[in-house]
């Protein structure tokens, strides 16, 4: 028979000091400390000496310390798993301990020893994990997590609700499953090769539910990493976006209508501004015409003749251009764009529309006030404000328009918001009937105007906030009843220069063949002289379907096509395609008025080689003709 090894007294005091968890034995009848160990020392702050001058009440916070008499009034003999209770430490903190006690004879007193295990630690990530699972459970957002490989191994409510899948048979597929056909093999690539780098990756995804539905969410993807930095899978966050996005469309459409509604309104106010010039205009024309048809053989006549009317058909060309520029979306889009130029633009529109009581004040050329943006829309906006300040001046006074680079601590003065370290300023100021405060206030909103019904929709101010914050720039207002208003417009300023527009070369020819599409008999004499007087030949017709035939009988030695878009029978479009059946190479100029953005960008790609509007220079077109002839055609 083995006999179990006998332990001295001294040896089990030893194991009751050492054990790692707190230990005391306390007396049953006065609840005093009889004896604590170390590690009870240690976790609870008390010297020993403090802990033995204690009772158990005396770790407890006051509202525990009815439990803890009913405890240990029901104390009986042997075990006791007592379970988990609060303990105060002597710095006033408390702790969750589990607490296991046996009673015992300690000396001649009844006694309990007790063992107390710290959970306080295991209890918050208990309480962490459970508020992340109600938090993934109850979110709307979709939840998933995934192998490294991919493979799904759980998916929250939210998943099931936003694509239709029961949470039962998802795990064990790939996010795959998703997938619409919408997105480039080249997205998914992007994904797994930023994962697999270690980072976070988050972008915009259009997924297909079960039923078919389109989806649009914004995918936030984690990494799950081990205690040790180990790769271990990855956490999918899917937001439906979806009615955002559809906002965003109908808010941008909306805004679009705003715009063009604007637009109209504004150019009914240019209307008679504009055509008073262009009747001074027309009278300079045909005064000289008449003159030059009286005396033909006064060749200094004739040369002074010439140059008015070329000079009053450059000056019209340019009012039809800013025109159009305000009153079509634009065929430049964004680029570096010098401020000044604008002004200037706006400056020549408002000499001719400006009621003669309203002087114009124009700030000198500060050079070098480059904004990226798009030039008719700065355009559109410069001139919104200078109507607004016309109309605010009934009586008379000074529209003044400045110009000036300016460093964005100053502007954030006006716009906190304004984050670019340097801008430009553009300044619209009048000395008109001003604003009060509670209007200032609501200037840039949309349909807020103080104008009597029938003058205005209130979409000016607003569409010029738009066209400002969608520049990333910012608009402020300063006014008073009786003293006018100043608006600011603040843009970023570019660092690069505008992009110079090329200069016309020589245009040396050699005899090629240019056919000429065009019905209006004027401009086919005139653009048909400018080539034959250039050196070509010029072969000519007057609507579609002749341009067509001419080209069918002899386009092997055609070498380009000049052609209007608003012909008779065939429009120019229809030629282009036509033509380019018969000689895929064929080498096609549109001259004509105005060219649509989109219509000119589908033209271009579908191989039209130039574009010139309708008046064009001289200079312009036979420098384009001969860049054109010297180049390969389309396709060689």
């Amino acid at each position: 028979m083995t006999r179990e090894p006998r332990v001295e007294d001294g040896a089990y005091r030893r194991l009751f000091e050492v054990n790692p968890h707190p230990m005391w034995v306390y007396d049953l009848e006065t609840l005093g400390f009889l004896v604590v160990n170390d590690a009870a020392v240690r976790r609870y702050g008390y010297s020993r000496e403090e802990f033995l001058a204690l009772t158990i009440r005396d770790i407890r916070p006051p509202e525990d310390v009815p439990a803890l008499l009913r405890n240990v009034a029901g104390v009986g003999q042997g075990l006791d798993q007592a379970g988990l209770w609060r303990h105060r430490l002597k710095d006033g903190s408390l702790i969750d301990v589990e607490i296991t006690s046996h009673t015992l004879e300690f000396g001649a007193r009844r006694a309990e020893l007790v063992l107390a295990i710290d959970v306080t630690e295991r209890r918050r990530t208990e309480e962490t994990v459970r508020w992340l699972q109600q938090a993934m459970e109850q979110t709307d957002d979709a939840v998933f997590l995934t192998s490294l490989d991919g493979t799904i191994a759980y998916v929250n409510p939210g998943f099931e609700k936003l694509y239709g899948y029961a949470a039962a048979e998802v795990p064990g597929q790939t996010p795959r499953m998703l997938k619409s056909g919408e997105m480039s093999a080249d997205h998914y690539a992007a994904l797994w090769h930023t994962l697999l780098a270690g980072r976070n990756y988050r972008a915009t995804h259009l997924n297909r539910a079960r039923d078919g539905r389109l989806v649009t969410v914004d995918a936030s993807i984690t990494a799950l990493r081990s205690p040790t930095d180990d790769l271990l899978g990855f956490v999918a966050v899917h937001s439906d976006i979806s009615e955002r996005r559809r906002l965003e469309e109908q808010h941008r459409a909306l805004e679009a209508q705003l715009v063009r509604a604007q637009r109209f309104e504004a150019l009914g106010t240019l209307a008679t501004g504009v055509s008073h010039d262009f009747n001074n205009l027309l009278g300079v024309v045909l005064s000289h015409a008449a003159a030059l048809a009286r005396r033909p053989e006064d060749a200094p006549a004739v040369s002074r003749g010439a140059e008015a009317i070329r000079l009053a058909g450059e000056r019209g060309a340019s009012l039809v251009r800013q025109i159009l520029t305000f009153a079509r979306p634009s065929e430049r889009g964004v680029s570096v764009v010098d401020a000044w130029t604008v002004v200037a633009e706006i400056e020549r529109l408002l000499r001719d529309i400006l009621p003669r009581p309203i002087s114009l004040a124009v700030s000198p050329d500060p050079g070098g006030a480059w904004v990226r943006c798009d030039h008719s829309q700065l355009h559109q906006a410069l001139l919104n404000l200078c109507l607004n300040a016309r109309d605010a001046m009934p009586s008379g006074g000074t529209l003044s328009l400045f110009v000036a680079r300016t460093p964005g601590s100053r502007v954030r003065t006006y716009c906190p918001e304004a984050g670019a370290p340097d801008y430009v300023e553009l300044r619209v100021a009048d000395t008109g009937v001003g604003m009060d405060e509670e209007t200032r206030g609501r200037a840039f909103e949309p349909f807020f105007t103080t104008k009597p019904t029938g003058r205005g929709s209130g979409l000016g101010l607003a569409v010029v906030y738009g066209i400002v914050t969608a520049h990333g720039g910012c608009a402020a207002v300063e006014s008073a009843e009786g003293r006018g208003s100043t608006f600011r417009l603040f843009l970023p300023l570019s660092f690069a220069p505008p992009v110079p527009e090329p200069v016309p070369g020589p245009s040396p020819a050699a005899g090629e063949t240019i056919l000429l599409v065009e019905d209006e008999e004027m401009v086919l004499e005139v653009v048909g002289a400018w080539l034959r007087d250039s050196g070509y030949r010029v072969v000519t017709a007057r609507d579609g379907e002749e341009a067509v035939a001419v080209f069918r009988e002899a386009h092997g030695d055609i070498d380009l096509v000049v052609c209007d878009l608003g012909l008779p029978r065939l429009g120019g479009r229809e030629v282009f395609f036509a033509l380019r059946n018969v000689e895929p190479r064929v080498r096609f100029v549109i001259l004509t008025g105005y060219v649509d953005v989109s219509e000119r960008r589908d033209l271009a790609e579908a191989g039209v080689a130039g574009f010139l509007e309708k008046p064009c220079r001289v200079e312009d077109l036979l420098d384009l003709v001969a860049r054109l002839l010297a180049g390969p055609a389309r396709g060689a």
